[in-house]
């Protein structure tokens, strides 16, 4: 890793797989915004510690998910952290994945005959954003956690 990319990962509260998973996943994870990036990260621990949490009711009663309930349980502490509502921590990383440009990679898809890119493009043109992060953070965590057990395993 350059020296450049040491101190941007010296200067987020992830450890050193996750901070790598996040990139990997999404090239945008650690930039892209002027705060929003960092509430990402405390979001991305927050959701972490939650795993397994039970599942809650919504304000109209329905009953969601155990990963919808641990990313809403998680939007609190960061706003805590940082002083601010929950909805402006919301609004702020919801605001990461406004310009995501799905057409372009649609069309990109169709140029280049991936059905797998065009499957993937049409699963997210379906899913709310809340729903993309929180795909995307398992994803990191998942990646974070083979590369920590690597590490562990090349250390025996």
């Amino acid at each position: 890793m350059g020296l450049g990319k040491y101190v941007l990962w010296k200067q987020t509260p992830l450890d050193k797989h996750t901070y790598l998973a996040a990139r990997e996943v999404n090239s945008d994870f650690h930039s892209k915004g002027e705060i929003g990036p960092t509430y990402r990260q405390h979001l991305l621990l927050e959701y972490r510690e939650l795993k397994g949490c039970p599942p809650k009711r919504d304000e109209n009663g329905q009953l969601r998910s155990s990963k919808q309930a641990q990313l809403d349980r998680a939007w609190a502490p960061v706003a805590e952290r940082f002083d601010r509502s929950p909805e402006a921590i919301r609004s702020c990383v919801m605001k990461l994945y406004d310009d995501v440009d799905l057409e372009a990679a649609r069309e990109r898809a169709k140029q280049t005959g991936d059905d797998e890119l065009l499957a993937e493009v049409k699963k997210y043109e379906q899913m709310p954003k809340t729903a993309w992060l929180r795909e995307e953070f398992d994803e990191i965590l998942e990646l974070a956690a083979e590369r920590r057990e690597e590490t562990e395993t090349d250390d025996d």
